[in-house]
């Protein structure tokens, strides 16, 4: 029998071992010197490296300026350009017989192979490497390399290849079932597929346990499926399983290695399984065919097949899994269209009858601003134009400026990323929006400006990420700008208090913006939590807009959510034979009777009563 505590320390040959390791509990540690003095300070100002919080803010300043007036995304990337290269050097290297060519072209294609590592090494955390100072991806710049466009075939463009997989059957199973009075049968076999290897992120996975067949060691399947977007270097691993009620039992498992079946495919063979009896006849069947379709989009054609290129290997190059997901950049158009013609027409109705206000408002007095009533007389709810016309007049030079810069930073890389009428459509519900917004809770007031839809860009901006978090470099540095923004406008907001603002078109651009760019942005992909966002924000949208309609449009006297009764006239008036005081008091009337006997008051009591009108905000607080 073994000592209890022999295992702790054996008993060793002192002639093979002479010495040995204190083991950790002999040896005894020095505690640490705590500094002192100044050292102190010294040491905390090495554990806490005030130098790598500066160059980390100044890294995230850099990040937002490159977010805000950078491109978001790009039609192709420095390492598509590599990959291209590689692609075209291998054509020429399996086309060519001359011996001094190839050695050429082989060294070509090793320096052009370096390269893209170095480019994906600027990008990928993964592939730095630790004994090299690497410089950041938007300061080191890397040339690009030289494209020999005319061994590119113009009906060739880019695409991913697809996998089309038959499993044809399979033969030789063990008998895995076992019943009490017959002993071991047949099993019921069904398989499993899955792609495995450098593509974890975007590993795709075939179950067919649909396709099982009962009670045979030799089942015949007969299945096809397609795996898309596949990526050069992946592996195919099938597996082969009994359904049994308690759980399935493995019967087999077999693995295609990419150079197998890419590029030229993998005929109608036999593959051995690999089982835990090691039995050498068990085998299944199975057909790979490598496919390159045609990218969507060129030439008006639908999509088609185009020929295998020559120069391609399994694993020769790993496509940049950043690089998916890059869409193409729209040019600025309708934000351009918009500035020139809201600046167009503030400059061409200067002068005009309205002033302070510039613009449609010019030339159609009355007609275009967004009011809901005039002194009791005028019904405006129903004038559908100007829920729209009210954004082209502006009241002076510093209104439509700062609109126009808003305007001009967040639209153009909004509208590269969602496109000219996709944008054009967001801007204008985020008007909508803050026209609905405006008729709930600032209804007494005459607004204009395209304030609301330039806050609409907040909430596509907002929306954007939210629809492509994954896809989008740096989200939180994104979400930390948007942050940024709203919190400074609502200070200002809240520091400024002007009276001539209208609040409550920004809030209704901000929010319809976002709701809009939730519904009809760009999703570069789709996921299901995203089609259920879609869902909720489309019945959200339509509750808000009829929340609007219910409250404004019924009742010919506007009323907000901030007043007690409703009214459409409101005056200041000093009675002292009425109210007691000569201070001014705010009066409110509904109708025309009430106004006609507020005016007949004031004209019967001679020199003492005067009657001012002033704004809302100024009603009862001064004269």
């Amino acid at each position: 029998a073994l000592q209890a505590d022999a295992w702790r320390q054996p008993q060793l040959d002192p002639e093979l071992f002479p010495m040995r390791l204190p083991y950790a509990s002999e040896l005894k540690r020095e505690p640490k010197k705590k500094p002192k003095g100044c050292g102190r300070i010294k040491h905390l100002c090495k554990k806490l490296d005030p130098c790598k919080w500066v160059r980390w803010c100044l890294e995230e300043v850099v990040e937002f300026f490159f977010f805000w007036f950078g491109s978001m995304r790009f039609e192709h990337s420095i390492a598509d350009d590599f990959i291209d290269r590689l692609q075209e050097l291998g054509e020429a290297y399996q086309s060519t017989n001359d011996e001094k060519r190839k050695d050429k072209l082989k060294n070509k294609l090793r320096e052009v192979h370096e390269k893209t590592e170095r480019v994906k090494g600027a990008t990928k955390k993964s592939l730095k490497d630790p004994t090299k100072k690497q410089k950041s991806s938007h300061f080191g710049k890397v040339k690009r390399p030289k494209r020999n466009k005319s061994a590119i075939h113009p009906d060739a463009p880019r695409a991913k290849p697809i996998l089309e997989v038959t499993v044809i059957g399979a033969s030789n199973l063990r008998r895995s079932d076992w019943d009490i009075s017959s002993g071991y049968k047949a099993p019921d076999p069904y398989f499993t597929c899955e792609l495995v290897g450098r593509g974890k992120k975007h590993a795709q996975h075939y179950n067919g346990i649909e396709d099982v067949v009962n009670n045979t060691t030799d089942p015949i399947f007969n299945v096809t499926f397609k795996f898309v977007d596949y990526v050069i270097g992946d592996a195919l691993v099938f597996k082969i399983w009994d359904q049994d009620i308690g759980g399935d039992d493995l019967l087999g498992t077999a693995r295609l290695e990419p150079l197998e079946f890419f590029p030229a495919g993998f005929d109608q063979s036999a593959v051995q399984l690999q089982t835990s009896d090691k039995e050498d006849d068990v085998k299944i069947t199975l057909r790979v065919s490598v496919l390159f379709p045609k990218a969507r989009g060129w030439g008006g054609q639908p999509p088609g097949m185009r020929d295998k290129p020559q120069g391609w290997q399994a694993g020769e190059y790993v496509e940049d899994q950043e690089d998916e997901g890059i869409v193409k950049q729209s040019p600025p158009v309708f934000i351009i269209l918009q500035c020139i013609a809201a600046l167009l027409v503030w400059i061409m109705g200067l002068g005009g009858e309205v002033l302070p206000m510039s613009g449609l408002e010019s030339f159609a007095p009355g007609q275009t601003l967004l009011v809901y009533q005039r002194d009791c007389e005028h019904d405006h709810r129903f004038n559908v134009w100007r829920w729209f016309s009210y954004q082209f007049t502006h009241v002076g030079f510093n209104h439509i400026f700062y609109n126009m810069l808003m305007l001009v930073l967040m639209g153009i890389a909004l509208e590269g990323l969602n496109g000219t009428l996709h944008t054009f459509a967001m801007f204008n519900i985020g008007v909508f929006g803050g026209a609905c917004c405006w008729m709930v809770s600032d209804a007494h007031t005459e607004t204009v400006g395209m304030s609301g839809g330039c806050y609409s860009l907040i909430g596509i901006m907002l929306g954007d990420l939210v629809m492509n978090w994954r896809e989008t470099p740096k989200p939180i540095t994104s979400l930390m700008a948007i942050f940024i923004i709203v919190g400074v406008d609502f200070i200002q907001a809240a520091m400024a208090h002007a009276e001539n603002v209208s609040n409550s078109a920004h809030v209704g651009g901000a929010v319809a913006g976002f709701l809009a760019s939730v519904l009809i942005g760009r999703n570069i992909k789709v996921s299901r939590a995203e089609r259920i966002l879609k869902v909720v924000s489309c019945f959200v949208g339509v509750a808000l807009i009829a929340a609007c309609a219910f409250w404004a449009l019924p009742h010919p006297v506007p009323n907000t959510i901030f007043d007690q009764v409703r009214f459409c006239w409101h005056r200041q008036v000093i009675s002292p034979g009425l109210f007691g005081d000569t201070s001014p008091h705010c009066v409110r009337c509904a109708d025309k009777a009430c106004i006609n006997a507020w005016g007949s008051h004031v004209v019967s009591c001679g020199a003492d009563c005067v009657m001012g009108t002033v704004s809302l905000g100024d009603c009862a607080s001064k004269y």
